[in-house]
């Protein structure tokens, strides 16, 4: 079992970490409950979800978003 993502986030902030399951039993609770989110549960898009993007200091803020130093958004 492992998650990776490969963002800046992912690979920089983040301490991703993988498990191998050996037991047959655990191995196919696992299973069966990835295959209950990926079969019922998961969604292909995610329409609500806007990628932050650089602006100019000039440009005026669009509906719905913040203006923020690229130190707070990345930390």
């Amino acid at each position: 079992m492992s998650s990776a993502n490969w963002s800046g986030d992912g690979v920089v902030r983040n301490c991703d970490a993988g498990l191998i399951v050996h037991d047959k039993e655990i191995a196919g609770y696992y299973q069966r409950v990835f295959l209950d989110d990926w079969n019922y549960h998961a969604k292909a898009t995610i329409e609500d979800d806007v990628a932050a993007r650089i602006a100019s200091d000039d440009e005026p803020v669009p509906a719905g978003m913040v203006r923020m130093s690229w130190r707070d958004y990345f930390g």
